[in-house]
């Protein structure tokens, strides 16, 4: 029998389920602005690899978004300045602007902790987020927003779908 497990509890290990495709989860961030965390989780599998699982918890409003990170844009913008930004065609909009502590666990190449820079960026329903771990390069990906009941969490080997 599968037991589901709560998003906000991911970690390394578990296996993520979204519409058809499932991935296991191999790395995880942990961060943390003014006493607001939320996680961010790299996924390996057939159709979901090398994309990032983020989850939010504002209150008990959950918000999970799938990432795809884009090495692509880092040539174009080498960093996010301003209010907005045209890239892909389209003006996205700075929603916010932030520094984060972290924490890792797992595969992920951050190392297993310090603070992290960050800018979002919205268009419609979409988001541009710019990341930057210590002194690493800008990491960059778009998200879109999934339904957090369409995503489902298993503990590997509790009868998961594969990855």
């Amino acid at each position: 029998m599968r037991t589901t497990v709560p998003l906000v509890d991911l970690e390394p290990g578990f296996v993520v389920h979204v519409a058809e495709t499932s991935a296991t989860v191999v790395g995880s961030v942990w961060l943390r602005q003014d006493g607001f965390v939320w996680s961010e989780h790299l996924l390996q599998g057939a159709g979901l690899g090398g994309q990032w699982l983020s989850v939010e918890d504002d209150e008990g409003q959950l918000t999970v978004r799938l990432w795809t990170p884009r090495p692509d844009l880092t040539v174009q913008v080498t960093q996010p300045d301003g209010r907005w930004m045209r890239v892909d065609g389209r003006r996205w909009t700075r929603r916010e602007k932030g520094e984060a502590e972290y924490l890792t666990e797992g595969r992920t190449p951050y190392g297993p902790s310090g603070r992290c820079e960050y800018a979002d960026y919205r268009h419609k329903d979409d988001r541009l987020s710019f990341e930057r771990f210590g002194t690493l390069p800008w990491d960059v990906s778009t998200g879109r927003a999934l339904p957090a009941a369409a995503v489902r969490a298993f503990r590997e080997g509790d009868d998961a779908p594969r990855s």
